[in-house]
């Protein structure tokens, strides 16, 4: 992955934007690196990645026994009037 200083993303963004379409490019300043810049079809395809991750987490979560959301609200629900 590049990297490129703040400064230089402020001169030259242009040249910076056709460059991330090749590849992440990593934001420097004060010798941090502080941020990185990637393509609309790199950010999509690491959503699609983490959506299907937690996906298969809530499928082996299912699978162990745990209960959805609508029971754990209610639960919840129950247990906090319960205090009352």
């Amino acid at each position: 992955m590049k990297t490129v200083a703040a400064q230089e993303l402020q001169r030259d963004f242009h040249r910076v934007l056709d460059n991330v379409r090749q590849e992440p490019i990593a934001i420097e300043e004060d010798g941090n690196q502080v941020a990185v810049v990637l393509s609309m079809a790199t950010f999509r395809r690491l959503e699609a990645l983490e959506d299907e991750w937690w996906g298969r987490k809530a499928r082996e979560a299912e699978e162990e026994g745990s209960i959805g959301q609508v029971e754990s609200e209610a639960l919840l629900q129950r247990l906090l009037n319960a205090g009352h």
